[in-house]
């Protein structure tokens, strides 16, 4: 059941659609790019501001998930994506 979790499509979001933080977070990619809820999160957590850290807290829980099991956070960007995890209890 784990390796499922770990494997299945988070839903996608187009840059040009997010909102101006969110969109500064994803600092390399143009507004045609496509990108995957869990790497919208890990963005967002590692380098956003509060409003991205804000809207990542917000997206579906299998987004959260994987994005918890990505290598690269910084250690303060990690403990808060746990503490968006442990409040949203995931």
């Amino acid at each position: 059941m784990y390796k499922l979790l770990a494997t299945l499509r988070t839903p996608r979001f187009t840059v040009a659609g997010l909102p101006p933080s969110v969109r500064d977070a994803l600092y390399n990619l143009t507004g045609a790019s496509e990108v995957p809820a869990h790497q919208l999160a890990f963005y967002c957590f590692n380098y956003g501001d509060l409003a991205a850290t804000s809207f990542a807290a917000g997206l579906p829980w299998l987004a959260l998930y994987q994005a918890a099991r990505l290598p690269g956070y910084r250690p303060r960007s990690r403990s808060l994506l746990e503490a968006v995890m442990r409040a949203r209890g995931i």
